[in-house]
């Protein structure tokens, strides 16, 4: 299994809302503090989040783990949050 490092927040995330099924508007803009971040990797110590892909279209259809988030990790350089994940497939990365 291979372990890879991504960046999975920055300084700020927009916030949408749906408007149906499928569209959604954007409304405005979240700003990251330091303590955000800290909050964000003390919520997942201890924890793991599989990540699924759908082998067809539809959610309804099976799905399959193709790998698992085991740590996060605080961005040294500026304000952000990193995810290590474990691939159980090599070839997906």
């Amino acid at each position: 299994m291979l372990k890879k490092k991504y960046k999975i927040l920055g300084d700020s995330f927009k916030q949408y809302i749906p408007i149906s099924k499928n569209t959604f508007a954007e409304t405005k803009t979240n700003k990251i503090t330091e303590k955000n971040i800290n909050e964000l990797i003390k919520s997942f110590e201890n924890r793991t989040v599989e990540i699924f892909v759908y082998k067809g279209h539809k959610e309804d259809e099976e799905r399959e783990a193709i790998g698992k988030v085991v740590s996060l990790e605080k961005d040294n350089e500026a304000i952000g949050l990193y995810a290590v994940i474990e691939w159980f497939d090599e070839s997906i990365t």
